[in-house]
């Protein structure tokens, strides 16, 4: 049983650390996450079947299972009072994901080097300041799925702020 904790806490760990990305020093993990998860969203997007059906479908699929690994495994994690490590970056995983679904599933003409770019400084942007209500998520410390809802939610402002500006500064010219 102590060899299977031992595996179990390593699986974990390399999971919630997207591989070990998120013990990078310095706390840079967190920034190459988000940064290698916007490249395979680009990278992703030509290999995605023609149906914006199933390319949802996909989305919620892939973004389900990993929210609810994680949720399983950050409570594993716990030290003290808290849940969340800077090493866990699964959280920028998801958020980043949720950022790139409205292109990766609607608009997959208009992904480009450009607006992967952007969605991925808008998000980073939202991760590290955490304005309007993402600071009140992260504060929850003794939630374990807090941990990557906050970064869930800055995906989701990062989506709608991307798809709002286009249109404000045409309604506004």
């Amino acid at each position: 049983t102590a060899g299977l904790f031992l595996y179990t806490t390593f699986m974990s760990r390399m999971f919630l650390s997207l591989c070990g990305i998120g013990f990078l020093p310095y706390r840079i993990g967190a920034g190459v996450a988000i940064i290698l998860t916007g490249a395979f969203c680009y990278g992703l997007h030509t290999l995605l079947p023609a149906d914006a059906l199933y390319r949802f479908a996909l989305f919620v699929g892939i973004f389900l299972v990993v929210f609810v690994l994680g949720a399983k495994m950050i409570p594993l994690m716990k030290e003290g009072n808290t849940f969340d490590h800077h090493w866990i970056v699964i959280d920028e995983f998801l958020g980043v994901l949720l950022a790139f679904i409205p292109l990766l599933v609607w608009r997959q003409t208009e992904l480009t080097p450009i607006s992967t770019g952007a969605l991925v400084f808008l998000f980073g942007f939202f991760d590290h300041f955490k304005p309007l209500g993402i600071r009140n998520i992260d504060a929850m410390e003794d939630w374990p799925p807090a941990v990557m809802l906050d970064d869930c939610v800055a995906g989701i402002y990062t989506a709608v702020i991307y798809h709002l500006l286009p249109t404000t500064y045409y309604l506004l010219t």
